[in-house]
Order: C-alpha cells, then sequence, then structure tokens
C-alpha cells in the first residue's frame, strides 16, 4: 500500500527530478525546533533548482535556506517519510552510479 501525503505516494515522488520534489514542496507548512527557543512553524515559499534550497519564511518573518536533508525533519510526518525515501533512494542510485563508473559497467 502506498504512503499518501497532499495527492502524492511514495511512488510519485520517486519518479520525480530533484527540481519536480522541489516545486512540490512549495507551500507546505513546517514547524522547526530552534535550541534555546522552542518550536517556530513556515512555510516553504520558494525552492531553486540550482542549488537545491528551499527558501522558508517562519510566522515571525525570519526567513532561511534549507537542503531537502534538513527540511525533511521539518515537514508533517507523512511528507516527512516521503523525503526521506527519496533521499535514500536518491543516495543508492548515485551509489550504483559511481560504482558503475569505476567498473566500466555501463548498464
Amino acid at each position: 500500500m502506498a504512503v499518501q501525503s497532499g495527492g502524492a505516494d511514495v511512488e510519485t515522488w520517486l519518479g520525480k527530478t530533484a527540481a519536480e520534489v522541489g516545486q512540490m514542496l512549495v507551500g507546505c507548512s513546517i514547524t522547526k525546533l530552534f535550541p534555546k527557543y522552542g518550536y517556530f512553524k513556515g512555510e516553504v515559499e520558494a525552492f531553486d533548482a540550482q542549488t537545491g534550497m528551499f527558501a522558508v519564511v517562519y510566522d515571525d518573518d525570519d526567513e532561511e535556506m534549507l537542503p531537502l536533508a534538513q527540511l525533511a525533519h521539518c515537514l508533517p510526518k507523512e511528507q516527512e517519510k516521503l523525503a526521506r525515501e527519496y533521499l535514500g533512494n536518491k543516495r543508492k542510485r548515485q551509489q550504483r552510479q559511481q560504482l558503475r563508473a569505476g567498473t566500466g559497467d555501463q548498464r
């Protein structure tokens, strides 16, 4: 059974490029823990496909740029699970490509 989140399931995420996943997360609400200050709510305002960074604006008007690996921890549980799965599969694909490049295997 596929995990559903905001109309997207794991298979949908895994079939997307990083830029497509980035755009899917624009508009998402997040909650981030800032040590010494507590939890703050915010929203993903934009995604920069060239840098892979997300622009986040918090309810107190503070802003920061986060990569998906850090943003994933701030997403609602279902989206966090999808982001972690996406990142894990992305790493596996990169490792396979590196192995193939090192051995001359062109599968």
